[in-house]
């Protein structure tokens, strides 16, 4: 077994005993008619505060706080007993007013984004490797450019040697879009190549219409358009590893100020602020 699965295992355990031990004290205090609220709520937000430790660790890499992995890892599984407890503490019946549900709805983003990021984060890097050598995100747009420029400059002089149209009107048709943007975004993120095999097919078809010389500067442009292909199938992974950032940060931020909120309301009625 892995070091890995020996980890993921460890900490599926320690999940589930926490889980039980908190429904144990849950029930001893219902029963012996104190207010289990109070306890799974400290709780909670005592569980808060140290998944937010996880972005402050990422802030300060330089200090010896342990390395990114087992942050990751402790977030990941702290936000899984962070959600049971949650339940614990506050089922849809004791939901009361728009502070309640804002809470609810905020801790709700919150989770559904972070456990698409832990999706996310296990899935596409292991898809991206698959495809050979790493390309930096930052460089994808200019490689992108210059794979325009050359298939443009291929068209150009392809239309003056055979004097004949054809692949330029298909490249005006059909490819001059292809390669000024990306494309099939949401197919990449499903792993499908549905829609270049299709344009595929089409630059193929062609073939029975052209002279050798043509031919040759078609299996040129179909190589231009398998590297563009691969730009715009990492751009799309490189977009998604980074895209749910964009959600689950926000949502945090305004989860933690309603939290505060949550709590200062909760002390004042109970008569400790104020």
């Amino acid at each position: 077994m892995s070091a890995f699965n020996k980890r993921r295992r460890l900490g599926a355990a320690i999940v589930a005993v926490a889980t039980l031990a908190l429904w144990g004290i849950i029930g001893v205090l219902d029963a012996s008619l104190r207010s289990s609220r109070y306890f799974s709520g400290w709780l909670l937000l005592m569980l808060v505060v140290a998944l937010a430790l996880f972005n402050v660790r990422k802030k300060i890499p330089f200090l010896p706080l342990g390395n990114a992995t087992a942050w990751m890892e402790f977030h990941a599984y702290a936000g899984i007993f962070c959600v049971l407890a949650f339940f614990a503490h506050a089922g849809l019946d004791s939901l009361h007013g728009s502070l309640d549900w804002s809470l609810a709805l905020l801790f709700t983003g919150v989770s559904a984004s972070g456990f698409a990021g832990l999706l996310l984060t296990r899935v596409l890097p292991r898809r991206l490797s698959n495809r050979g050598e790493a390309i930096l995100f930052e460089r994808i747009p200019t490689l992108r450019v210059a794979l325009q420029r050359e298939v443009e400059d291929l068209v150009v002089k392809s239309a003056s040697s055979v004097n004949t149209t054809t692949i330029a009107e298909f490249y005006t048709a059909r490819l001059a879009d292809y390669f000024r943007k990306p494309h099939n975004l949401m197919f990449h993120w499903v792993d499908s190549s549905r829609p270049f095999r299709e344009l595929e097919r089409e630059l193929f078809a062609l073939d029975r219409y052209s002279n050798d010389e043509e031919r040759q500067v078609l299996k040129q442009i179909h190589s231009i358009m398998l590297e563009k292909e691969d730009l715009d199938y990492r751009w799309a992974q490189g977009i998604a590893l980074k895209g749910w950032l964009f959600a689950h940060v926000p949502l945090t931020y305004a989860f933690g100020v309603v939290v505060a909120a949550h709590v200062l309301l909760v002390l004042g009625f109970d008569g400790r602020v104020g």
